[in-house]
């Protein structure tokens, strides 16, 4: 009775390890598509509410406080309640001191709200230069909007926040964003399939095959390649884009002075479509290897992935297209 009890509760336990991955691998195959844009009206909204002054009025004496100031004890105020006169001698007293106190906050508050007002009225000065400079498409607010934007995403991986990492530069005249961003690693990415229970009521993992694992790791450092690029068009509110550079890269080592680079692509805003991205039969694969600038670790017209992504790092090395950083 004891061993069906502990198979039952092992067949549970399982079962539910076994839910959680299926979950796990279905938020995968929406990394590509299931993401929120932003625009530049929530960035300037978002910097001023980060910086504003917030005006913090001092509260009123309270009696205890005006009794204290005004140098009546406790036994004073407790006589007054015993004699008309003392009563109104003490009473007299506090007002004169509550009036006096009340005052010199009221000017505090005064010199708080001035504060207040003259802080915000710098800072609405400030979001308006920083609005027309986007406008005017200038390199550094452009640079800073669409860090927001890329920060402002959010990635899971086997439970834990993906740090997103990126380094940007913005070509005013050819209104082209290069973005240098750090792809997730292999060994970030479960190669757990689903849970069984064996003949000794042990709960034990089952990998996926390496083939399965491979294509699976390659599909979602293509996906997410092309989730970065499609926040940054989709959150595109002011017109500020013509196209992107992308590079695709991991750091496998603490000694690595320079990311290694996977993936690096230039594509333009109108040869992406959020619509076709979302579709069931997209392949962001095949889809990124239709553009004219693509630099793969090898054949990227190939379903198959490439033998390097088992290596840390690859020996091949993938020259970006156009780099902010190198």
């Amino acid at each position: 009775m004891e061993d069906n009890q502990e198979k039952e509760a092992a067949l549970q336990e399982a079962e539910s390890k076994t839910i959680y991955e299926q979950q796990r691998l279905d938020y995968y195959l929406s990394l590509r598509y299931d993401f929120q844009g932003r625009s530049v009206n929530q960035w300037l909204h978002k910097l001023y509410d980060d910086e504003r002054s917030v005006y913090k009025p001092l509260k009123s004496p309270s009696w205890n406080q005006v009794r204290r100031e005004a140098g009546i004890s406790l036994w004073e105020n407790i006589v007054a309640n015993f004699s008309t006169s003392k009563k109104k001698e003490v009473e007299d007293k506090k007002e004169l001191t509550r009036s006096h106190l009340q005052e010199e906050i009221d000017k505090e508050n005064e010199r708080r709200k001035n504060k207040c007002e003259e802080s915000d009225a710098l800072l609405r000065d400030k979001i308006s230069n920083i609005f027309g400079h986007i406008n005017s498409n200038h390199r550094k607010e452009v640079e800073q909007y669409f860090s927001y934007v890329l920060y402002s995403d959010n990635l899971i991986f086997d439970g834990t926040q993906f740090d997103i990492d990126f380094h940007l530069a913005y070509d005013e005249s050819k209104k082209c964003l290069v973005a240098d961003y750090k792809l997730p690693m292999m060994s970030q990415i479960p190669q757990t399939k689903k849970w069984t229970v064996n003949k000794n009521n042990e709960i034990k993992e089952q990998l996926m095959n390496k083939s399965d694992y491979i294509s699976m790791y390659e599909r979602i450092i293509f996906d997410v390649s092309l989730r970065a690029v499609g926040v940054l068009f989709e959150s595109d509110s002011n017109n500020l884009l013509t196209s992107i550079v992308f590079n695709g890269s991991c750091v496998f080592n603490e000694w690595q002075k320079m990311p290694t680079i996977l993936l690096s692509f230039a594509i333009q805003k109108n040869q992406y479509s959020y619509d076709r991205v979302r579709r069931m039969d997209f392949v962001s694969k095949r889809e990124i290897a239709k553009l004219s600038e693509v630099a793969y670790l090898d054949d990227i017209h190939s379903d198959k992935p490439p033998a390097d992504l088992w290596e840390t790092p690859p020996s091949k090395i993938v020259t970006p297209i156009r780099s902010s950083q190198f």
